[in-house]
């Protein structure tokens, strides 16, 4: 149903708005989306609406690509209606990070009734910019007309828009919302009445608590608790900080200080350490390479000023992870190849003969996967890794993690870690010990690993479930799938010996379909082995 017409006219070009517009013609779609004009009032040539139908299954992606770095103002056009959800899902990706806000399409948008504030947020050329409008848990049709994106040096000359939390909050409930609330809450009183009256629990979980007496605690001389010294007073370390000391007031724990304090700008260490172990996982060693011994015995930075930048970005964009990730990621350093190759126009023209621990990053260090990478490559190479976030991940039942089976098929990052039951490529390729605080792994290189890779049942049947797939591909011949086996396990084309091997090897052990499956599945298995299937140029 439309809604009633606003001032201006009914439709109107991309090109006649101010700032950049990307109309839902541009838009990047998944699932069916049918183009409308039934309101007779969009931009373009209509708007674009999910038919109410594929929850779950449907996105639009609209792109943006910012002329310069700079802040802009996000909104969202759409064609108001009462058959629209109160709550479509939009998401925007910026140098700020992500922000999702669900906006009521019942409602006629507050600005020039076509358009609705998503905010204000700061973009990057070659950053991440675009907003997604998905139809997740929506009840009515999700609608996309367009989305503009206006520096905020334009926002002076247009008036004023109404602030996000005005126009993407739901409506206060009215009675008869109110009613069914409180029914609902009355239910469930009920139930967990009934629940308590027959003697059935609520998970008991372990927490803080304070103290009845707070006060500071004596030194045990030796360790014992039977020989006690002086008391020694809660505080802060005084070399580690920067202006005055900070206090804890006698009534207080001080949990709340010392939260504080550690992520004070007059703390030099809180963010040094934390950019340096961003660092240290990217490039496989820290500019502090001993990444939990910032001390006298700890080594010095190789870069100390690169550090204290990081540093002192990763402040100033609010302790952005994604930020400082980005930040690194996107620099020459992190793009060099492994292969020290002599450049004239290097710092570093001899770098081998220097540097020979590549200190000065002249080039990228080669590096094996982890167990986490190497789990997730087996799986996404078998087409069976599932890509799905949150949600439970320990089988039902489950009360011990003594003999527990891994069976997962998600990423690695969503496994459960058991102390007493790794998944065995875990203990196989140097996970971190559960029981300890680890800030650098081990990187061992032991028989144990290439075994493991030759003969564990879980990488015979990820190599089983690959060779199927490679098998499947409508591919012209057998040189066409080894090829393309190489491309998906390592990530380049074979040489023509590698090739000319694979086809003699593949060639002598297809007699039948069987003989013919089982060699793809040792030569797949082969490729799993190899070392750069392991390691990362």
């Amino acid at each position: 149903t439309p809604a009633p017409t606003a001032a201006g006219p009914a439709v109107i070009a991309a090109k006649d708005l101010p700032g950049i517009v990307v109309d839902d013609s541009q838009a990047k779609r998944v699932g069916e989306w049918k183009l409308s004009q039934f309101s007779g009032r969009f931009i373009g040539d209509g708007y674009l609406h999910d038919l109410d139908t594929g929850k779950g299954e449907k996105t639009l992606t609209f792109l943006f690509e910012p002329p310069h770095a700079g802040k802009y103002e996000v909104r969202l056009a759409y064609s108001p209606g009462t058959n629209r959800t109160d709550a479509a899902p939009v998401t925007i990706f910026s140098a700020d990070g992500e922000k999702t806000l669900h906006i009521n399409q019942r409602e006629t948008p507050p600005i020039d009734g076509r358009f609705v504030s998503l905010g204000q947020y700061r973009f990057e050329p070659n950053g991440q910019s675009f907003v997604i409008v998905d139809n997740e848990g929506t009840k009515g049709h999700v609608i996309a007309d367009a989305v503009q994106f206006l520096p905020i040096e334009l926002l002076d000359a247009l008036p004023a828009a109404p602030k996000p939390a005005d126009v993407t909050n739901k409506p206060s409930p009215d009675a008869a919302e109110r009613q069914r609330t409180e029914t609902e809450i009355k239910r469930l009183e009920t139930e967990l009445k009934q629940l308590a009256d027959r003697g059935l629990k609520r998970p008991m979980f372990m927490s803080v608590k304070e103290e009845k007496e707070i006060a500071d605690i004596a030194i045990h001389i030796r360790g014992s608790v039977h020989n006690l010294g002086d008391k020694a007073p809660r505080g802060f370390l005084q070399v580690a900080s920067y202006g005055p000391v900070k206090k804890i007031s006698p009534g207080e724990s001080g949990r709340q200080e010392l939260g504080e304090w550690l992520t004070s700008r007059d703390n030099p260490l809180t963010a040094r350490v934390f950019a340096n172990r961003a660092w240290h996982w990217l490039f496989g060693a820290g500019l502090v390479r001993t990444t939990d011994n910032f001390g006298n015995t700890g080594e010095a930075p190789s870069h100390p000023e690169l550090l204290d930048q990081l540093a002192a970005r990763f402040m100033q964009h609010d302790w952005s992870t994604k930020t400082l990730v980005r930040n690194i990621t996107t620099s020459r350093a992190y793009r060099l190849a492994s292969v020290d190759s002599p450049n004239p126009q290097s710092a570093i023209p001899n770098s081998q003969s220097l540097d020979s621990e590549n200190r000065l990053l002249a080039h990228a260090n080669r590096r094996r996967l982890d167990a986490e990478c190497l789990l997730d490559s087996l799986l996404a190479t078998s087409g069976q890794l599932q890509f799905e976030m949150s949600g439970p991940t320990i089988k039902p039942g489950t009360s011990a993690d003594y003999g527990y089976q891994h069976t997962s098929t998600r990423r690695a990052v969503y496994w459960p870690v058991l102390r007493n039951a790794l998944p065995e490529l875990f203990e196989a390729f140097d996970f971190a010990d559960p029981s300890v605080t680890t800030g650098r792994r081990d990187i061992s290189t032991v028989a144990q690993q290439a075994l493991f890779l030759m003969n564990h049942p879980f990488v015979m049947e990820r190599a089983k479930q690959t060779a199927h797939r490679l098998l499947a591909e409508a591919a012209p011949d057998d040189t066409a799938r080894i090829v393309l086996a190489y491309r998906t396990l390592l990530g380049h084309v074979p040489t023509s010996a590698e090739r000319k091997l694979a086809a003699e090897f593949l060639a002598r052990s297809t007699t039948d379909d069987s003989s013919r499956r089982a060699a793809w599945t040792q030569f797949v298995q082969a490729l799993c082995a190899s070392l750069e299937f392991r390691y990362l140029d």
